[in-house]
């Protein structure tokens, strides 16, 4: 269950500074 969970929480943060970085790419990118 700990390898489950950490990995849950992993994709999570993931998610969350991958759509951080597009957005500033679409930033710089405009």
């Amino acid at each position: 269950m700990t390898e489950e969970w950490d990995v849950r929480t992993v994709f999570g943060t993931d998610a969350k500074v991958v759509n951080s970085i597009q957005r500033a790419a679409l930033r710089l990118t405009r």
